[in-house]
C-alpha cells in the first residue's frame, strides 16, 4: 500500500518505505515540539536513548548549541578562535570535538567549565551523555 502512495506522488518507491516514513514523522514531531517523551509514546519505544538514536543528532544544531555554550564561558580566548569540529559520524552519533584556548592561569577553570557545558548542552538537547570510547584490537598469543 505504501508503495502505491509513494509512486502516486511521483517519488522513487525504492527510496521510501514504512520505516522511513515513520522516522520522518517522528522527526517532524520532535522538531515541532522538542518533546522526546511525545515521540517515545508515538513510536512505542521503552527507552528514551533509543529515541535519541532513532532520531539522530542534527549536526548543525549540535554545532550551534556548542558554539553558543562556549561563548558563555569566561576567559576563553578569541585568538586563536575556539574550534568545534565533527571528527566522525558513526552509527550511534556524530563525534564532535570542542576545543578552546585560554591563558595558562585560567586553564582549569576553562577546562572544567567547558566539560560542564558539553554535558549541559547534551542533556538540554536530549542527547545521551557524551562518553569516551576506545576501540581495542587484540591478537591471540602465539605459542
Amino acid at each position: 500500500m505504501a508503495d502505491e502512495w509513494v509512486g502516486a506522488v511521483g517519488l522513487n518507491v525504492a527510496e521510501y518505505g514504512t520505516q522511513s516514513m515513520r522516522r520522518t514523522k517522528a522527526s517532524l514531531i520532535y522538531k515541532a515540539t522538542d518533546n522526546l517523551r511525545a515521540v517515545q509514546i508515538l513510536l512505542g519505544h521503552t527507552n528514551i536513548e533509543n529515541i535519541v538514536r532513532y532520531l539522530g543528532v542534527d549536526i548543525d544544531d549540535a554545532l550551534s548549541r556548542f558554539k553558543a555554550g562556549l561563548a558563555r564561558i569566561t576567559n576563553v580566548a578569541n585568538v586563536p578562535a575556539p574550534e568545534i569540529n565533527v571528527l566522525d559520524i558513526n552509527l550511534v552519533a556524530p563525534v564532535i570535538a570542542v576545543r578552546s584556548y585560554c591563558h595558562t592561569d585560567n586553564y582549569w577553570q576553562v577546562y572544567l567549565d567547558m566539560n560542564a557545558m558539553i554535558l549541559r548542552v547534551a542533556a538540554d538537547a536530549g542527547w545521551p551523555a557524551p562518553t569516551p570510547a576506545q576501540i581495542m584490537l587484540t591478537k591471540p598469543l602465539q605459542a
